[in-house]
């Protein structure tokens, strides 16, 4: 038989029911605990977006090569060479003349 006195207390219990009190005090225990959870795991995520986002920045701040931007008198200067070519002399000769 059973070793407590029977009453309607000690039988709830022992079906699994329990007072409204201690319902709402392991749920509350229950609820907190989960939410604890979220919230790490939600600092975790910004955590590592925040590292990708610094890699991210790292390899955008390499430089990036100037061109050198072209004289007129390099241009001119390339005019008349090919306009030599294009007549088949020879620069120094033009210069003699």
């Amino acid at each position: 038989m059973l070793n407590y006195p029977v009453n309607k207390e000690w039988r709830m219990k022992d079906r699994g029911y329990y007072d409204k009190q201690e319902r709402q005090a392991s749920y509350g225990a229950y609820r907190n605990k989960e939410q604890d959870t979220k919230h790490e795991k939600k600092k975790k995520k910004k955590k590592k977006k925040k590292k990708k986002k610094k890699k991210k920045k790292k390899k955008k701040k390499k430089k990036k090569k100037k061109k050198k931007k072209k004289s007129l008198f390099d241009e001119q200067q390339n005019q008349s060479w090919e306009r030599v070519d294009d007549s088949r002399f020879i620069p120094f000769v033009l210069e003699l003349i």
